[in-house]
């Protein structure tokens, strides 16, 4: 009987041990300083720190044209994505994405510098969970709470166009090139109005593929989903979406514009992409 409560102490005793650590962890998080070493990394590190916590961010975090939190970033350095400028900085974590390189995170890490690998999320559910969980690793996750309950909110105001919309109308996500995606989270947000996304039907690859004009014309989808309103081109890429076939079947009022800059990379922008997303519904599905 003994041995019994002896071993009962010594398991609680343990408990006891790794919850205090574990609460220590939590209270060392707070406030890390972080550097970010890819453009969806800089917006979640710019979303959930303190203007104090953000060290250094990407080349890429004050282009306007890709970064949604671009006036944010104006105050942070940029930085070269390697260990030798993250360990020069001295951040308690670097925030990574998973096609940043692998000996970068292995310098790292056997410098005893924590990493925090972020996927692209490919739908709204692995969205919800990346965004809490960076947050905490800053010590802010009640701001990655926050930012899920914009998202909510914002959903349920697109859901409410369902009632307003008299059929199950198709879309096509139709980028530079003819380059469409299959799925992705801009699909799913405009799947959540009541809109059939008609990539699955083009016959393209898991990861997206290039759809070819006259299969376009031929399928004819009722909307294609653009970046943006374009009246010039101004290289080989934008060119064909001013292609004579495709003006004449999507007009303005037949392309739903979703700006890179909400759609590129999921999480801070995700409720401006949903706004946007109803926005151009009720404008053009539902007032034609």
């Amino acid at each position: 009987m003994a041995h019994i409560i002896k071993a009962s102490v010594l398991r609680a005793a343990l408990s006891c041990i790794w919850l205090i650590a574990s609460a220590q962890k939590v209270a060392n998080a707070k406030n890390w300083k972080v550097v970010s070493f890819n453009l969806c990394a800089d917006q979640l590190a710019l979303e959930f720190g303190n203007r104090d916590q953000v060290l250094g961010l990407s080349s890429m975090a004050r282009n306007p044209a890709l970064s949604y939190h671009w006036k944010l970033a104006t105050g942070a350095p940029s930085m070269r994505a390697s260990a030798e400028a993250a360990l020069q900085m001295a951040p308690e974590i670097v925030f990574t994405g998973q096609y940043d390189a692998k000996y970068t995170k292995a310098v790292l890490a056997k410098a005893g510098m924590k990493t925090y690998s972020i996927p692209a999320w490919r739908n709204l559910a692995e969205t919800r969970v990346g965004v809490i969980d960076a947050a905490a690793q800053i010590g802010q996750k009640v701001r990655g709470e926050e930012l899920v309950s914009d998202i909510d909110r914002s959903l349920r105001q697109l859901e409410g166009l369902r009632f307003h919309i008299d059929k199950p109308y198709s879309f096509l996500i139709y980028q530079r090139r003819g380059y469409s995606q299959t799925g992705g989270v801009a699909a799913e947000v405009l799947s959540h109005a009541g809109l059939r996304d008609t990539s699955d039907e083009f016959g393209l690859p898991a990861a997206g593929g290039f759809v070819p004009l006259e299969k376009l014309v031929d399928m004819r989808p009722d909307y294609l989903v653009v970046s943006e309103a374009l009246s010039i081109a101004e290289d080989q890429g934008q060119a064909l979406l001013l292609h004579p076939a495709i003006t004449r079947l999507y007009p303005l009022e037949k392309r739903l514009i979703i700006p890179d800059v909400l759609s590129i990379c999921a999480g801070a922008s995700t409720p401006a992409l949903i706004d946007r997303v109803r926005l151009e519904i009720e404008a053009k599905v539902i007032r034609k």
